[in-house]
């Protein structure tokens, strides 16, 4: 039998390590921006149209920014499960983050539109009371 295309198994298991290596990259690269203080650098982490929902409130891109950037979370962000979307233009992912005595579980968008940088699109805290 003749084959005249070489089709390779890959495992399902490399792709989320592939979308896992990018939503690590941009968490180091968005506690980067935070950590410098840089408003600027900060809000480019985020699309114009971001919306975090969480327990008690909702907040645009500028309001998370000030809120973030004038009380920052020492805790670190733990990454826990991630898949990508819409043909490679959208990571799906969760993370744990403590927040006081309570450990928050939030689930986030991250999108690259036109080859551009990844940006949140969205964020929403799962485990509310």
């Amino acid at each position: 039998m003749l084959r005249l295309f070489k089709i390779q198994k890959t495992p399902l298991s490399q792709f989320s390590k592939a979308s896992n290596e990018i939503v690590k990259d941009f968490i180091e690269k968005m506690e980067k921006a935070a950590g410098s203080g840089d408003k600027v650098k900060f809000s480019d982490c985020f699309t114009e149209d971001f919306q975090f929902f969480a327990c008690s409130f909702t907040a645009n891109k500028a309001q998370l920014v000030e809120k973030h950037l004038t009380n920052p979370n020492p805790e670190p962000v733990i990454p826990k499960y991630s898949n990508f979307d819409e043909n490679d233009s959208k990571i799906k992912f969760t993370v744990s983050r403590r927040v006081g005595p309570e450990v928050n579980i939030v689930d986030f968008d991250l999108l690259r539109e036109n080859d551009g940088p990844w940006r949140l699109q969205s964020g929403k805290v799962t485990n509310c009371p």
